[in-house]
């Protein structure tokens, strides 16, 4: 299992939360998961995409005939015509279900699913440690914001998110970046991200810029990498 790849870690831990990611697959999944705060925030933004997904679904009534074949597969009761019927009924339902979730899952997971163009990753250079990593996805003009070790910054300060645009062009707020190793923020640009060549964080009064123009020190800038 190679989770280098961005996508195929996005995939995995979507499969991981629907639960189709099963046997030695998914005991490999949960190995690397333990050590990577990325894989885990990527299973908790799919589970909170997903649960929204479930309670949007209106409950249904099980036919009696399917908890016939259910008690008899459990020894509960004896099998009869009517039951073995009811098995019959049972494996058809669930080759229907099937398809159902599949041409459900399918668009669903189009609309949801990172891609991501674009990667730029900064290090704190005093302590050779990875602080963030930023992902963009230019076609859905999405970025996530991945905080890989904690950061220290004072109480009345918040770093800043900033996206680099041509000569003459003012950079322009993306958002806040996380303090806490794990944290995962995502959110859509302002405008469009394949108007940018960079990204750029600064350091501002908590909360952000008040001038939507960065106001203090830019510590890190980097170039947009595929």
């Amino acid at each position: 299992m190679k989770l280098a790849d961005a996508r195929t870690r996005d995939a995995l831990a979507a499969e991981y939360v629907l639960g189709t990611l099963t046997g030695p697959a998914r005991a490999r999944f949960e190995h690397y998961l333990a050590d990577s705060a990325e894989l885990r925030s990527a299973v908790a933004y799919w589970a909170k995409k997903l649960d929204g997904l479930a309670n949007g679904v209106p409950p249904a009534e099980v036919p009696e005939r399917l908890w016939s074949s259910i008690s008899v597969k459990l020894g509960f009761a004896r099998a009869t015509t009517g039951a073995a019927w009811g098995l019959r009924g049972w494996i058809a339902a669930a080759l229907v279900a099937g398809i159902a979730a599949g041409a459900l899952w399918g668009p669903i997971r189009e609309r949801t699913a990172f891609h991501s163009d674009v990667q730029v990753a900064f290090e704190d250079e005093a302590k050779h440690q990875m602080k963030w990593r930023i992902e963009a996805d230019l076609e859905k003009n999405r970025i996530r914001v991945y905080g890989i070790s904690d950061v220290a910054l004072a109480d009345d300060k918040s770093y800043e998110l900033w996206l680099l645009r041509g000569p003459g062009e003012a950079p322009v707020s993306l958002g806040l970046m996380p303090v806490d190793r794990g944290t995962l923020n995502e959110f859509a640009a302002s405008l469009p991200l394949k108007s940018g060549s960079a990204f750029a964080v600064s350091v501002e009064p908590r909360g952000g810029s008040p001038t939507h123009l960065p106001t203090g020190p830019v510590i890190h800038v980097g170039k947009f990498t595929a």
